[in-house]
């Protein structure tokens, strides 16, 4: 079944990753996290719960959220890649590895 696209609804405009207006959406969530923070010492857990909502539904905590796994993982394999550099035996091979735990 062929569908005319101009009769969907429409999911908004496509925004591209680069476009994004990240400390605008920072302000939104910390905004509306310094609401629920607030609502939680008042004890208004309806309140909570519904920012909560709004929170994890609206674009910019979703964006937020994605950017901010994303950045945690690539640090995370940046670090460990260096890690791994540095944990090689001076006599093996490259592709071999020491494992060492630490003792802190």
């Amino acid at each position: 079944m062929n569908v005319d696209s101009s009769m969907c609804a429409s999911s908004g405009e496509a925004t591209h990753w680069n476009q994004i207006d990240w400390p605008k959406c920072e302000r939104r969530v910390g905004r509306l996290q310094a609401r629920i923070v607030k609502a939680t010492r008042e004890g208004r857990w309806g309140k909570v719960t519904a920012l909560q909502r709004l929170l994890t539904h609206s674009f910019s905590g979703k964006a937020l959220a994605v950017k901010r796994v994303t950045e945690n993982q690539a640090s995370e394999r940046r670090e460990s890649t260096a890690q791994a550099g540095e944990l090689r035996r001076p006599d093996s091979k490259p592709s071999e590895r020491c494992i060492v735990a630490d003792t802190r």
